[in-house]
Protein backbone atom coordinates (compact mmCIF):
# COMPACT_ATOMS: atom_id res chain seq x y z
CA UNK A 1 0.00 0.00 0.00
CA UNK A 2 0.92 3.79 -0.97
CA UNK A 3 1.90 6.24 1.66
CA UNK A 4 0.40 9.36 1.37
CA UNK A 5 3.81 10.52 1.29
CA UNK A 6 5.04 8.31 -1.54
CA UNK A 7 1.98 9.05 -3.22
CA UNK A 8 2.80 13.21 -2.97
CA UNK A 9 6.56 12.35 -3.58
CA UNK A 10 5.09 10.70 -6.69
CA UNK A 11 2.96 13.69 -7.66
CA UNK A 12 5.39 16.18 -7.33
CA UNK A 13 8.51 13.97 -9.06
CA UNK A 14 5.27 13.79 -12.44
CA UNK A 15 5.00 17.62 -12.52
CA UNK A 16 8.34 18.40 -12.05
CA UNK A 17 9.38 16.06 -14.97
CA UNK A 18 6.42 17.47 -16.92
CA UNK A 19 7.87 20.82 -16.14
CA UNK A 20 11.39 20.87 -15.29
CA UNK A 21 13.22 18.01 -17.03
CA UNK A 22 14.25 19.76 -20.30
CA UNK A 23 15.70 22.71 -17.73
CA UNK A 24 17.59 19.71 -15.43
CA UNK A 25 18.82 18.52 -18.42
CA UNK A 26 20.62 21.68 -19.49
CA UNK A 27 22.19 22.17 -16.09
CA UNK A 28 23.67 18.95 -16.03
CA UNK A 29 25.08 18.89 -19.52
CA UNK A 30 26.60 22.57 -18.46
CA UNK A 31 28.47 20.84 -15.49
CA UNK A 32 29.34 17.21 -16.69
CA UNK A 33 29.93 18.35 -20.53
CA UNK A 34 28.79 14.42 -21.51
CA UNK A 35 25.01 14.01 -22.62
CA UNK A 36 25.05 10.51 -21.91
CA UNK A 37 26.39 11.14 -18.05
CA UNK A 38 23.88 14.27 -17.61
CA UNK A 39 21.10 11.36 -18.68
CA UNK A 40 21.96 9.26 -15.42
CA UNK A 41 22.43 11.70 -13.21
CA UNK A 42 18.96 12.81 -14.38
CA UNK A 43 17.61 9.58 -13.64
CA UNK A 44 19.42 10.11 -9.97
CA UNK A 45 17.74 13.11 -9.25
CA UNK A 46 14.36 12.04 -9.77
CA UNK A 47 14.98 9.12 -7.97
CA UNK A 48 15.94 11.08 -5.03
CA UNK A 49 13.17 13.20 -5.81
CA UNK A 50 10.61 10.22 -5.19
CA UNK A 51 11.86 9.80 -1.95
CA UNK A 52 11.34 13.29 -0.41
CA UNK A 53 9.26 12.75 2.54
CA UNK A 54 7.24 15.71 2.47
CA UNK A 55 6.46 16.71 -1.21
CA UNK A 56 4.05 18.84 -0.09
CA UNK A 57 6.92 21.07 1.74
CA UNK A 58 8.27 21.96 -1.99
CA UNK A 59 7.47 25.18 -2.36
CA UNK A 60 9.70 25.68 -5.91
CA UNK A 61 10.05 22.50 -7.79
CA UNK A 62 12.47 23.52 -9.67
CA UNK A 63 15.27 25.08 -6.94
CA UNK A 64 14.64 21.97 -5.87
CA UNK A 65 15.87 19.70 -8.82
CA UNK A 66 18.16 21.84 -9.08
CA UNK A 67 19.58 21.48 -5.38
CA UNK A 68 19.08 17.78 -5.72
CA UNK A 69 21.24 17.99 -9.12
CA UNK A 70 23.89 20.11 -7.53
CA UNK A 71 24.71 17.72 -4.89
CA UNK A 72 24.57 14.43 -7.57
CA UNK A 73 26.95 16.32 -9.75
CA UNK A 74 29.34 16.41 -6.65
CA UNK A 75 29.11 13.50 -6.05
CA UNK A 76 29.78 12.34 -9.42
CA UNK A 77 32.72 14.16 -9.66
CA UNK A 78 33.97 12.90 -6.76
CA UNK A 79 33.62 9.57 -7.88
CA UNK A 80 35.38 10.28 -10.94
CA UNK A 81 38.31 12.08 -9.16
CA UNK A 82 38.54 9.62 -6.84
CA UNK A 83 38.50 6.67 -9.84
CA UNK A 84 35.49 4.39 -8.83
Amino acid sequence: METNNAKAAARLARTAFRDHAVDLQRFLIRRVNHVHDADDLAQEVFARLLRVRDADLVRTPLAYLLGIATHVVREFRQRKHDGR
